[in-house]
This record gives C-alpha cells, sequence and structure tokens, in this order.
C-alpha cells in the first residue's frame, strides 16, 4: 500500500516551497504545523530530496507511531526503518530484547551503507527505491552505538558462485555475535550439516540454506525455520552483526584502559570482580547476557555518526528534544549516584548513554536540517507554517458525514478505514460516490471521495492550490479507531493478565515482566511524550521508584502468593529478577523430565483385567 499519489499536490504550497528549496541546495529550514501533517509532509519531501533522512522525536511512542505513518504514505516497500531503545535502565543489569538489538543493527547498517551508495536528488530513483528514513526516540538515540566504519566493515553480503571457506565464514559470523544450532530457526544463529550453511542473519524475515561445492556456493534458497523446507532461489544473503556490544566492533585496548581507570572506592568487592570476569569473558567472545550493561566500554559511536554528510536531520519540536535530554542527563546522574551509594558501581563506570551536553552541539552544528515545530494559534510566536485544521468527529453520524463531505465541493477526500467496504455502502445510500482504493498511486481528481483500508491516528484539512485535501480516519468518522498490533519480537509472547486499575490499591504487590516485584505507589500524570501522560508509580526495594506509561500496562501483573507473606521487593538494577526467572525455569524443566519419565514408566506396565 502507498499513498505517493497525494505527493504533487503539496509541491504547489508556497509554505512548502519555502522549506524544500534550501533544503533541496542542501541548507536548512523549519516549519510549524499540525501534529496529523507531519508523516505526510516527511514522506512527500524525502521523496522529492530522494537523501537518507534520520527524524528524531523527544520520546517512543512519537517515534513509532511516526514510523507506523510514514510507511502508510510512502509504501511499504520504502525503506522506513524505527530504530528502537532497549528496555533497560541506564547501569542495569537487564538481558536485551533479542529483536530490539536487531531492529538498531538494521537501522544502523542501513544509514551505513546510504555512505557508500551514490547520493541522487529528485524523486525516487528510476526503480522507484529511496535511501533509507531511520525514525528513532531520543532515548534511543543516545544509547552508544558500534562505530560506523566497523558496522560497515562487518556488514558483508555472500553471493552464488563466489568462493568461501565454510570454517572462514563461521568463524565470521560468530565473531559477529552469531550462535551455532542444530537449526538456524531464530534470527542471530547458524547451523551446519556436511556441505550445508544455514544462517538467519539478524533482521532478515527469512533464514538462508548456503550449499557448498568444495569452496564454491553453488546455491543459495530461503527456506522456512519451522519446516526447514525450501521456499526459493535466491542471488545473495546479507548478513548483519548479531549483537550491538561485541568485541570485534569496539575498540578493546580502550575498554581495558577504561576498566584499568576504574575506582573501587565504595564498591562491593564482588561487583569489581565481575565487572572483570564479564568484561574478559566479553573480550574472549563469550556470550554475557546484559553486555549492553558495558556499552560504555567498547561503543564509542554516536548514530549521528551514521548519516551521510548528504543526508538530512529532522528534528520533531526542538523544545521537547532540549527537555527531554537534560531529563535523562538528570536520570542518569541520579541513576548513578545511587549505585555507587550502595556499592553497586564502581566509581567512574562509562555511561551507555551519551550525555545531552555532548549530543546537543552536534545536533544544531548540522547544516542539512529540517526544524518541525507544533502549530500555535498565537500570531508571532511560531515558524513558518503549513496552516491546518483538524477535521470535524462525526461519531458514526452518516448523515453529518455526508452533508460535510458535500460541502467541500472541489476537495478531495481520503478515507484511511478499517471499514471501507461497508463506508462506501453508507456513502452510497447518501449518493456519494466513493471509490475502494488498495492504495493511492496516482493523484486524486478533485471533488473525489476515495477510501483505503488502513490505519492512521488522526487526520487533517489541508488548503492547498488545487483545493483542500482531507484526510479523515476512523477516529473522527466513528469516533475511536483500535490501534493495530504491531508484529511480534521473533518470539511469541506469553499471555499475561492485564492490571485491573479499579482493583488497584496503594499498597498492592505486582510484577513487572522485565523489572521484578513492586508495590503500587499509586497514578501519577506528568508531561510527557506527546502532552500529559498517565504513569503508574512502582516502588523497588531501597526506595527506587520506575514509572511505567499506561500503554506497558501489560508489562504488570498482580502478585499472587500462596502463603499470603508478603514479598520481598526486587532491587533495581540488579540480576535478582533474572535470576529468579531462571531459576523458576530449570525448576520446570526439571518437573517436565520427571513428568515425562513417570508417564514413560506408566506405559510399559500392563494392565490388570
Amino acid at each position: 500500500m502507498t499513498l505517493r499519489g497525494l505527493f504533487p499536490l503539496l509541491e504547489g504550497h508556497p509554505a512548502y516551497r519555502a522549506m524544500h528549496d534550501p533544503l533541496d541546495k542542501g541548507g536548512s529550514a523549519q516549519l510549524a504545523l499540525l501534529d496529523p501533517v507531519r508523516p505526510y509532509l516527511l514522506a512527500a519531501l524525502w521523496d522529492a530530496l530522494g537523501v537518507p533522512v534520520l527524524l528524531l522525536t523527544p520520546g517512543p511512542e512519537t517515534a513509532r507511531r511516526l514510523a507506523d505513518e510514514l510507511a502508510l504514505f510512502a509504501g511499504e516497500a520504502a525503506p522506513v526503518l524505527h530504530l528502537p531503545e532497549t528496555e533497560a535502565l541506564p547501569f542495569e543489569r537487564l538481558a536485551p530484547d533479542e529483536a530490539t538489538v536487531q531492529a538498531r543493527l538494521r537501522a544502523l547498517a542501513a544509514l551505513a551503507r546510504a555512505w557508500d551508495a551514490q547520493p541522487f536528488r529528485g524523486r525516487a530513483q528510476q526503480d522507484g527505491s529511496l535511501p533509507p528514513c531511520v525514525v528513532a526516540s531520543l532515548p534511543a538515540a543516545l544509547q552508544r552505538t558500534p562505530r560506523r566504519e566497523a558496522v560497515s566493515a562487518a556488514c558483508h553480503t555472500v553471493r552464488k558462485g563466489e568462493r568461501h571457506s565454510m570454517e572462514g565464514l563461521l568463524r565470521r559470523w560468530l565473531a559477529l555475535g552469531y550462535r551455532v544450532e542444530r537449526t538456524a530457526d531464530a534470527s542471530g544463529t547458524v547451523a551446519r550439516r556436511g556441505g550445508i550453511l544455514d544462517v538467519f542473519p539478524a533482521g532478515a524475515d527469512l533464514p538462508a540454506r548456503l550449499e557448498f561445492l568444495g569452496d564454491v556456493v553453488e546455491s543459495i534458497r530461503s527456506f522456512d525455520p519451522a519446516s526447514q523446507r525450501s521456499i526459493e532461489d535466491v542471488d545473495a544473503v546479507e548478513v548483519l552483526p548479531a549483537r550491538e556490544v561485541l568485541p570485534a566492533l569496539g575498540d578493546r585496548v580502550r575498554a581495558e584502559a577504561l576498566l584499568a581507570a576504574l575506582s573501587p572506592d565504595g564498591c562491593r568487592p564482588s561487583e569489581m570482580d565481575r565487572v572483570r570476569d564479564d568484561l574478559s569473558r566479553i573480550f574472549a567472545g563469550e556470550e554475557v547476557a546484559e553486555a549492553g550493561f558495558y556499552a560504555g566500554f567498547l561503543n564509542q559511536g554516536s548514530l549521528l555518526d551514521y548519516l551521510p554528510p548528504h543526508g538530512l536531520l529532522v528534528l520533531d519540536d526542538p523544545r521537547k528534544l532540549t527537555q527531554a535530554g537534560e531529563e535523562l542527563d538528570e536520570e542518569i546522574a541520579r541513576l548513578r549516584g545511587q549505585k555507587e551509594a550502595r556499592g553497586d558501581l564502581p566509581r567512574g563506570f562509562p555511561s551507555p548513554r551519551w550525555p545531552w551536553g555532548e549530543i546537543r552541539p552536534r545536533l544544531e552544528a548540522t547544516q542539512h536540517r529540517l526544524l518541525l515545530a507544533p502549530w500555535v494559534q498565537t500570531p508571532g510566536e511560531q515558524a513558518p507554517g503549513l496552516e491546518a485544521a483538524s477535521p470535524p468527529v462525526f461519531l458514526g453520524k452518516a448523515e453529518s458525514l455526508a452533508d460535510w463531505l458535500r460541502r467541500l465541493r472541489d476537495g478531495r477526500t481520503l478515507v484511511i478505514t478499517r471499514h471501507d467496504r461497508r463506508l462506501a455502502g453508507v456513502l452510497r445510500e447518501h449518493e456519494l460516490g466513493a471509490r475502494v482504493e488498495t492504495a493511492v498511486e496516482a493523484t486524486p481528481s478533485s471533488a473525489s471521495i476515495t477510501l483505503v483500508r488502513g490505519y492512521l491516528s488522526e487526520g487533517f484539512i489541508l488548503p492547498l492550490p488545487d483545493g483542500p485535501l482531507a484526510v479523515l480516519t476512523d477516529a473522527e468518522v466513528f469516533g475511536t479507531a483500535k490501534v493495530p498490533g504491531r508484529p511480534g519480537r521473533g518470539r511469541a509472547a506469553a499471555p499475561r493478565r492485564e492490571v485491573a486499575l479499579a482493583e488497584l490499591t496503594p499498597g498492592t504487590y505486582v510484577v513487572h515482566v522485565e523489572h521484578g516485584i513492586a508495590r503500587f505507589v499509586g497514578i501519577k500524570k506528568a508531561a510527557g511524550d506527546g502532552g500529559e501522560r498517565e504513569f503508574l508509580v512502582l516502588q523497588y526495594a531501597e526506595g527506587d521508584k520506575l514509572y511505567v506509561p499506561m500503554e506497558q500496562l501489560d508489562r504488570v501483573s498482580p502478585y499472587f502468593a500462596p502463603s499470603g507473606e508478603p514479598p520481598v521487593l526486587t532491587r533495581l538494577g540488579t540480576q535478582e529478577w533474572a535470576r529468579a526467572k531462571q531459576r523458576a525455569k530449570e525448576s520446570a524443566q526439571q518437573m517436565a523430565g520427571e513428568l515425562l519419565k513417570l508417564y514413560a514408566a506408566r506405559s510399559v506396565l500392563e494392565g490388570h483385567p
């Protein structure tokens, strides 16, 4: 699906031209506009300039939503990549979600490749392709990354007909964080059987099977990871690093110097020993589950290093970015102080995040950038704007919707809805013709109504020289819209019971799936990404608090204890909860084994008549 047919409508708008023209020459621009117009404008601009784009947002939810909506306008095949933030707090020993790490590496690799590609200007290349557009929240952007040059050198392509040593490829893939398994059925794994190498590249949709004749790659086929059956022949397979913290991507000499500079004053000896032991294992190429804890030792790159010189930096709401950056710096200082005071962290331990004070000057010094400001109604308080309005909300009232559409006259109306067929029938009953399309490839004609199946959070009305463009969504037409579920993170999540807020009272014990057992304190409203947000406040051992956004409610469940005794609260930033989960897993596996032996023994017993 794509909505690229809407892009030419912007070209004659004075505010769009005033923004586009300096950017097309490598300069900078700023623009104020309503939030719902952002994905449309950015997708059209990206398509017109034909350069790599890095879009930074203040918070994670805005980044995820913009990535989804940019892909809707630009098309499913367009390389819109969301670079997510890991869930671990700074200085917290928490194994990262593999899908999150691989999504980050996929986005970094796409930008690294754009350095080597020939820059081009104007609407997408003749084959319709575009360079990458990477969307990241500020917390994701501040996380330290491997150096761009290291990632670029690590990414490689194996092609059919090339000569490769199987042992050499295996060694290379192991150095990039791949695990050898019996079958390559999960991202980041490899398997070998005779003259066959299977690899499931990080970030790929399917694994690939390489058959060798001597040292020659005779064939490459994609295959189903579940059934292991071949799907189709392919000419090549691209392999990216499988982990973000690797000796192969870092500077070992520098890491050892940082380790030597740590001060043991006030730190528990067991913690110092653990840091030395973990880093020794990382340097030896062993897999350490909490390797992200040591990102400050090995990762000396920044996301900004990956944007090519001809790329465009887009800053969404610079004021909120600054506020978010300052808050993140305060959070790091607070967490460091707490850890050092408890003896859980050596003094001088390098942070896994870049300080906002170091990144902000780099953002301000970037020449090719676009500043997007929120639209305000007070004259003289905003940048040049692309004036737009929010459409009315019809709450499912067909007559009101039909009357409004008739008054639009020569305008173009696009309705992005999950109820396209149903809505088309309703409009026919009111003598309004509407085309149901799967995509908008060509510019709609004036006085047209087009229905497209899909999801967009909000609509807008944009006055244009050739008549207004009205984009409606289910939120306006029906008064509500169900947010589509995002694709899974590479494995099925176990079903969890959501907390019933009506039953939660201060003092109730709950379990956070990543952080462990806590006491529910209450609900707090605070300014956050996209305005005021509500958070569950969870209190952990030693008074530490965790603020859980309401949209992450499914990560929290009530605590139930058979004995009725109050539980011991988990200490944030330690391995207590991970060890407890591992013990439970091992206990369950042991019990399952004993049950299997019992059932096997029963099956051979003769029954009694």
